[in-house]
């Protein structure tokens, strides 16, 4: 396979919301720098992409996103559009997902930063190796596709960005790990979504559910159940 070389300024690992937000400061402060951003999902958004089709922010949509454009939109058309006062407004997965597409396809039209969607980091081969004077000091990094097809090598002039580093363990993607009798229908919240609009939730009459965990995401869910 050939080896397909790249450099830049830095190399960002992962798309989701603190990698977004970390270019967005960084070209504010440097708009010369040039950034590749490696991602494993389809479009960028981080565990918003594979989150449950009923989330919305806990928060208002004006304090979420980058620090470079509104989340909530242009205040006029969300009033008369909308019925909906800025402050008030809590922004879907679908509204995210766009807003975080956007920004990262106007920096590629930029110039600024190059987008590599659906491919996977190599974590070991992240060595730093000398290739100039002493006093400047690159990486050699690489990266490839998940299908295979494509692999890439990146001499990195600054720092590597690890914005994978603690991210979110999604439901929909993380079996559990302890048994489940047969007899149970265990349902993550994507599936119970799904299922809703698909109309293909078991009828049992009077439902009985029980939901594990307690923070954001089983909330959201014990509300969309009692809807």
């Amino acid at each position: 396979m050939k080896v397909t070389e790249l450099a830049c300024d830095y190399l960002v690992v992962g798309a989701g919301a603190a990698s977004i937000a970390f270019i967005d400061t960084l070209l504010t402060k440097q708009p010369l720098t040039k950034i590749i951003l490696v991602d494993k999902n389809p479009c960028p958004g981080g565990h918003w992409v594979h989150a449950y089709g009923f989330v919305r922010l806990h928060q208002p949509s004006l304090l979420y996103g980058v620090a470079s454009r509104q989340l909530e939109g242009n205040w006029l058309k969300l009033m008369l559009g909308k019925l909906t006062l800025p402050w008030h407004h809590r922004a879907s997965k679908d509204e995210i997902l766009k807003y975080y597409d956007s920004f990262i396809q106007d920096k590629i039209s930029a110039g600024q930063v190059q987008y590599f969607p659906n491919c996977q980091y190599n974590f070991p081969g992240a060595e730093p190796t000398t290739t100039h004077p002493a006093s400047e000091r690159e990486q050699i990094h690489s990266f490839s596709s998940l299908d295979g097809a494509r692999q890439c090598s990146v001499k990195v002039k600054n720092k590597l960005i690890n914005g994978i580093l603690g991210e979110c363990i999604i439901p929909s993607l993380n079996p559990v790990d302890f048994p489940v009798d047969q007899d149970i229908q265990m349902l993550t919240p994507n599936q119970i979504f799904d299922c809703h609009h698909q109309k293909t939730l078991p009828n049992y009459g009077e439902k009985h559910f029980v939901v594990l965990g307690c923070g954001k995401t089983a909330m959201d869910t014990v509300v969309y159940l009692q809807q």
